[in-house]
């Protein structure tokens, strides 16, 4: 084989590896990015659901066993406030 040969062949086989490394660094960034995204949503979700209070703003509060006259009066004064 002639130096001409070798370089063409060479050339032919080096042809698309530029382009492929290209896409290949674009698709490895695309998956950080995307991983890092998911990371800081997780982060963000997990940090509010932990900083919301508990609730507290039930209609029935403490012991569930008072007597009937007591929950219609409160009852009563909650329908009242509104």
């Amino acid at each position: 084989m002639t130096q001409s040969r070798i370089s063409d062949e060479l050339r032919f086989m080096t042809d698309g590896f530029a382009d492929w490394v290209d896409r290949r660094e674009r698709r490895r960034q695309t998956l950080f990015r995307s991983a890092l995204l998911v990371v800081a949503v997780a982060a963000c979700v997990g940090s509010a659901a932990r900083l919301m209070p508990e609730r507290t703003d039930t209609y029935v509060s403490g012991n569930l066993q008072c007597c009937a006259d007591d929950a219609c009066s409160r009852v009563n004064v909650m329908m009242a406030s509104l």
